[in-house]
């Protein structure tokens, strides 16, 4: 059923096929690489009355706390499914992760969402803010065959709180998406590692 939607896009049965409800199909792998976030807001600066209380304290501020920064780490989840979590990088307002992920899809989501939270050694992860993108836009069809094209997309959101209208930072990422039908015809002409979409030599191994 899901490769044959493929093939009836111009037709209220191929919409049917790639929508249910407000979700979308996606069908394919997903390659998804955080890259940045900039401007983020501090969670773990402590103030009362006014008073920066670390800073007050000095010397003896304690060993597990240095420069009184957020520790942000990124979470990519569609609905309630998580795909994949960066690497957490202490004490950082404009943190670099530059990784990579790659995720086989194949159900019907509404979006991707991408989570700036604050990892707390002393309690629950807070979040930052979050920004989401729609299923929908990893959906793009060539105009002659109507088949699914490979889509990949570079976006700079702002990273907002539910309640919140002043965003808590940015987000940079890249998301690639490449339909099954796609992913077979690479996989028959490269070596079968995750990520690696290049052709191989004659002779080489991988180990």
């Amino acid at each position: 059923l899901l490769q044959d939607a493929r093939y009836f896009y111009h037709s209220p049965t191929r919409n049917r096929m790639l929508q249910e409800n407000d979700k979308t199909l996606l069908h394919g792998l997903l390659h998804i690489k955080i890259i940045r976030a900039t401007g983020i807001a501090n969670l773990d600066e402590l103030a009362c009355c006014g008073m920066d209380v670390l800073g007050a304290l000095g010397d003896f501020k304690p060993s597990f706390i240095s420069n009184n920064k957020s520790d942000p780490f990124v979470t990519i989840s569609t609905d309630d499914h998580r795909l994949a979590t960066t690497r957490t990088i202490n004490d950082h307002l404009s943190p670099e992760w530059n990784e990579s992920f790659y995720a086989p899809v194949a159900h019907y989501t509404k979006s991707l969402t991408f989570a700036l939270q604050d990892s707390d050694i002393m309690g629950s992860n807070q979040l930052i803010g979050k920004t989401v993108l729609p299923a929908e836009d990893l959906i793009k069809l060539d105009e002659t065959t109507g088949k699914q094209m490979w889509v990949g997309l570079h976006n700079i959101m702002p990273l907002i709180k539910v309640q919140e209208s002043e965003p808590k930072g940015h987000l940079e990422y890249f998301v690639e998406f490449i339909p099954q039908e796609l992913e077979s015809k690479i996989c028959r002409h490269t070596a079968s590692v995750p990520g690696v979409y290049f052709n191989a030599h004659d002779g080489n191994e991988v180990k």
